[in-house]
């Protein structure tokens, strides 16, 4: 198979005057595997969709490989497109189901029957070729729509919150199989979903989109320690936030000081994404994370004293929740630490922390404007 990379320039999608999404620039390269992540209602299938070639663009193009797309109809761009309800012939086995899109190309009846063979050995499916989908499990009606779709050879693929019909645990058997299955293959992806968890174990990288913009595009890994929103540090994990202000630089264009607003004698250390510059009397929110704070450590050179007001059992932890001033803080405390009770007084330390902007784009103040600007290069 030949495969291609996706690129959105300045994509808008608009109906009426209410923007589904605004001002998308974004590449997927070649065997990458990337996923729109954001809540419901965020622009993230809309975005899909334009790609697929079911929705044009207002404005902006859309590019599979060096092939402009962008007012393209979807049986004539080469993707793969699997759906979150399986969309399967109810009357067809599955080895029916897989051929349908070969057989409407008018592919020839040898060629149908080594790409089939080859797609339903690709989802471990041989041994199900002649039953119908209302005998299959969740799962493998999944792994149908996603070999129906691979069996066309697209230079793309394409799926729209494929898992979110399936309980947990086939959910997450289900990832490491379309993970596995897109990794054997090489091809090009783009997944849609708003399940965090998913989308930092499946992808290469991961747009966070909200209100139909793309806040932050990276690596898992960034994305989860090296936040630049709010919005991003709270949609991807829990996070704690205490609102700072910027002091100086220290050792270090990435480590700055900052005390706290409400208290300016009191002073933290942190580290910011290398995409965000901020300068002496910005405004922002520290950021870190409940399972690097603990308590009662006296070691750390970033703590503040709060009582505690809860704790909630999970089993292998608990979260404890401390009020310090107008914030409530939750800290992850390892099962093995006798529980808090509410009233107790304590020391909460962390570790790493970051400087993340405290508004998204369309609602900021004058230095959280100033800090969005200078990320992206306008000052």
């Amino acid at each position: 198979m030949t495969f291609a990379d996706i690129r959105m320039e300045q994509v808008d999608k608009r109906f009426g005057d209410v923007y589904a999404v605004r001002g998308v620039n974004l590449r997927v390269a070649q065997g990458e595997f990337v996923t729109l992540l954001g809540p419901s209602g965020c622009g993230k299938t809309s975005t899909l969709r334009m790609v697929a070639g079911f929705s044009f663009p207002t404005s902006g193009e859309i590019y599979i490989g060096e092939e402009r797309v962008t007012r393209i109809p979807p049986y004539r761009r080469s993707t793969g497109m699997v759906f979150q309800s399986y969309a399967l012939f109810p009357h067809m086995t599955v080895e029916e189901n897989v051929a349908f899109g070969l057989q409407i190309r008018k592919t020839p009846k040898p060629e149908i029957s080594r790409r089939v063979t080859a797609a339903l050995d690709l989802t471990r499916l041989r041994e199900s070729a002649s039953r119908f989908p209302a005998t299959l499990s969740g799962g493998q009606q999944q792994r149908v729509a996603l070999a129906r779709s691979l069996v066309i050879s697209p230079k793309v693929l394409l799926l729209d919150e494929p898992l979110g019909a399936l309980d947990l645990k086939l959910r997450e058997e289900m990832q490491l199989e379309i993970k596995r299955i897109q990794r054997e293959l090489g091809i090009t992806t783009l997944y849609v979903t708003h399940d965090q968890h998913e989308a930092l174990s499946m992808s290469d990288r991961v747009a966070v989109i909200n209100n139909g913009q793309i806040l932050q595009f990276d690596i898992p890994e960034r994305l989860y320690n090296y936040p630049t929103s709010e919005f991003v540090a709270n949609f991807i994990g829990k996070m704690n936030f205490l609102p700072v202000e910027v002091a100086e630089s220290v050792g270090g264009s990435n480590k700055l000081l900052v005390c706290l607003r409400d208290d300016p004698a009191k002073h933290f250390v942190a580290e910011c994404n290398s995409e965000l510059t901020f300068i002496r009397g910005d405004k922002c929110l520290l950021a870190f994370r409940p399972e690097e704070a603990s308590l009662e450590r006296r070691d750390l050179l970033n703590w503040i004293d709060g009582s505690v007001q809860k704790m909630t059992y999970y089993g292998n932890s608990s979260l404890c929740f401390v009020q310090f001033q107008d914030n409530e803080l939750m800290i992850q405390v390892a099962a093995r630490i006798p529980p808090k009770r509410p009233g107790d007084n304590v020391r909460v330390g962390w570790t790493h922390c970051v400087l993340v902007n405290d508004t998204v784009p369309g609602s900021r103040s004058a230095s959280g404007a100033a800090a969005h600007a200078r990320q992206r290069g306008a000052i």
